[in-house]
């Protein structure tokens, strides 16, 4: 690192990184955020029983705190939380839930490939994204944000760092702290919110991802990034 001219991050606080914990100063920093998984294929969305439905999808270890937004869950009435995804605290998650008493509000659905994993993000209230924040990881922005974005719906983000600034920015999300009472709380007003604010919610977010985060915008810049970096 310390023998080139810039450097490309994923996320702003990793100049932080660079500069503190690996020395690496005065060299030119560019935010470029990594692109979404994207997938082609159209599915059919899943028809949930139940009128409100969240989804969380994606890695269940320990930074993702996926247990206390299973312990939200006794909190909230008229509510299902769908879980996709697998991880070192899966079977915790899984026994947690039995512990809670909780079936009938929180469904594990399995581990799926993007493909199906997204047919069940159509018929969604809001989708969860968690991180915890005290560490350099949970200050970037995970690639799960990204992706949500452009399903055009509302952000429960549970998370701090980068990852909230850009929910914030993109203006279609409900930001909430990391603790039971606080997403239980977040949980319960996204699901009272009317059709057409969560609509609203949506479109801010798709349009914020087609503006900043498609892929070809992404290309654009590091194409622009090299072709300066040859002609100094």
């Amino acid at each position: 690192y310390s023998k080139i001219d810039n450097i490309m991050v994923s996320s702003p606080s990793f100049k932080e990184y660079f500069e503190d914990t690996l020395n690496v100063k005065d060299k030119g920093f560019r935010f470029i955020p990594q692109p979404s998984m994207d997938n082609n294929e159209h599915v059919s969305p899943v028809e949930f029983k139940d009128e409100h439905n969240i989804v969380y999808a994606g890695n269940i270890g320990s930074l993702q705190q996926v247990d206390k937004l299973v312990k939200a869950m006794k909190l909230v009435e008229g509510v299902k939380l769908h879980i996709l995804g697998s991880g070192s605290e899966l079977q915790n998650v899984l026994d947690l839930i039995k512990q809670e008493h909780l079936e009938d509000k929180v469904i594990y659905e399995g581990s799926y490939p993007l493909v199906i994993a997204e047919s069940f993000y159509k018929n969604a209230d809001a989708l969860v994204v968690s991180l915890k924040g005290d560490s350099v990881v949970g200050k970037t922005i995970p690639n799960k944000v990204v992706q949500y974005l452009k399903y055009a719906k509302p952000i429960l983000g549970i998370i701090k760092g980068d990852g909230r600034d850009l929910l914030i920015n993109a203006k279609g999300s409900v930001i909430s702290e990391d603790d039971v009472e606080s997403i239980a709380s977040n949980i319960n007003h996204i699901v009272s919110l009317s059709r057409g604010e969560k609509e609203t919610m949506g479109k801010n977010n798709l349009t914020y991802f087609k503006e900043n985060l498609e892929l070809s915008k992404l290309v654009k810049d590091i194409e622009k990034e090299l072709k300066e970096a040859t002609t100094k």
